[in-house]
Order: structure tokens, then sequence, then C-alpha cells
């Protein structure tokens, strides 16, 4: 790796701005190469240590998706695919706030939920027919009361 590559790689780590394409020329090159252009061994947050697998790793250990684990990295979900595709790399930043989600846990990440959309389920008029049958009978409304009572409230979840 000659010197000019070096100092705009350090540039690009230094403004934390995308040098994904930099960072992928450093890890084509080998450990004598970075060695011998007097390049120092990076601390374990660096950019060079973290491979696809490793971002793998790190949704499996989180227990979300890609498009989950960007919305957390405020980033779209395409990013962290060719992230785990060996396509680009996360510049120091991401990397930072990788570990960051890692050393809080599963519950780092906001998991959007799997229920089906509010706003679709209302066009639905089974549920009118269900919701004037409810006001209508005071009976079906105290049962239905009791059997939602074990439903968690969406107006209550996280969006």
């Amino acid at each position: 790796m000659n010197s000019n590559r070096i100092l705009a790689l350090l540039v690009c780590v230094s403004l934390s701005v995308g040098c994904e394409k930099m960072d992928h020329e450093a890890r084509r090159t080998g450990p004598g190469d970075r060695a011998r252009a007097g390049e120092t061994e990076r601390n374990s947050t660096s950019l060079a240590d973290v491979t696809p697998d490793e971002i793998k790793a790190l949704r499996k250990e989180l227990s979300c998706t890609a498009k989950e684990l960007g919305a957390a990295l405020e980033l779209e979900q395409s990013e962290v695919l060719a992230w785990e595709k060996g396509e680009r790399f996360p510049t120091k930043q991401y990397v930072d706030k990788m570990a960051a989600l890692r050393a809080k846990g599963p519950g780092a990440v906001p998991k959007k939920s799997k229920g089906a959309d509010p706003i679709k389920v209302l066009a639905d008029p089974l549920v009118w027919e269900l919701l004037r049958k409810i006001a209508a009978h005071k009976k079906l409304r105290d049962e239905v009361a009791k059997l939602a009572a074990g439903y968690p409230d969406p107006a209550h979840e996280p969006a």
C-alpha cells in the first residue's frame, strides 16, 4: 500500500465519512504490506477488523433484521446488507455505534411490531361490525374486556 493511500485512509477514518471503497482497497493488501508501509496495529473497533461475518453475527446476537439494525444506526437496510456482502464497509462512526448496541444487548434495537397495521385493520368492515356489537351489548363488552386484559395495548408500544 503506498503512502498516499494510507494518508487518504487515515483522513477518511478521522472524518468518519464514506471511505468504504478506500477501506476495501486496504483490506485487499496483506498484513505484511501494511506493516511494511509503517501502519500500526489498529484497535478492536477499527474498520479493518469488522468483517461481513461479524456484521451478520452482530445482527444474530441482537436478534434483529438488517432493516432494524439500519434503523438503529439511522441507515437504510441496503447499506447494512452491502456491509454483510462485503461490497462496502462501515466507517468508524458506525463501528462505534454497533459496539454500543452490542454492549446494550438485544433491547437496544427497536423492533417493529409484527401485528397488522392498525390503519389497514380499521378499513375492514368486520372490525366495524364487531365494534357495533360490543357497543350495543353490555354482556359482550364485559367478556371482550376480560379477554382483552391479557393483550398489550398497542397505544403503549414503541413505534
